[in-house]
């Protein structure tokens, strides 16, 4: 009996969340079904912005998901962000169908403007598309202009800017340089 009502209580939140969202973002935030997220879940939108999120998305602890600045963030179905996952959108993201994310994966679409001179306010604005069914490893970092095709995997630690072809395994450079610090 204790089981069932857990189960009816938690359909019940799961629910009112569902209405609470659509209540607070209104149109600037779309999602398919009902509506999930943890607490510790960052949901931040500005006025001109939009997120549109698909079926089944899991979020694990601390994950942060931003549109500012006129910016579209698209997140596919059964997409699964892993604790401390960072997305900024300032132009435009689209996340496919089927992703995983590592723990600590940082996406942006922007870059700050930036000369011999100093930091300028404003952005350099670009887009991230990540097809169907890629992994993306642990402490990975996504920058503008970057298209990974389908099924690809990120190697932990990776920098990602530029095109990945679908099907790719891609791992940045890691070599561990041992020096010794007494004679």
């Amino acid at each position: 009996m204790k089981g069932i009502v857990k189960k009816v209580f938690r359909r019940i939140n799961i629910v009112l969340s569902t209405v609470w969202s659509r209540i607070k973002w209104r149109n600037m935030l779309s999602f398919n079904g009902l509506f999930r997220k943890r607490r510790d879940t960052q949901i931040i939108i500005n006025e001109s912005s939009r997120i549109r999120l698909g079926k089944d998305i899991t979020f694990q602890r601390n994950v942060s998901l931003s549109s500012c600045g006129g910016g579209i963030l698209c997140v596919g179905n059964d997409v699964h962000f892993n604790r401390n996952c960072i997305v900024v959108c300032r132009h435009s993201i689209d996340i496919g169908n089927d992703v995983l994310f590592g723990p600590g994966v940082t996406i942006y679409d922007h870059d700050h403007i930036f000369s011999e001179d100093g930091v300028f306010p404003g952005f350099k604005l670009g887009s991230v598309v990540i097809e169907d069914g890629c992994w993306i490893g642990a402490n990975v970092t996504i920058l503008r202009d970057t298209h990974i095709g389908r099924n690809s995997v990120i190697g932990a630690g990776t920098v990602v800017k530029g095109t990945i072809p679908a099907c790719s395994l891609a791992m940045g450079q890691r070599e561990m340089s041992i020096s010794p610090i007494c004679k």
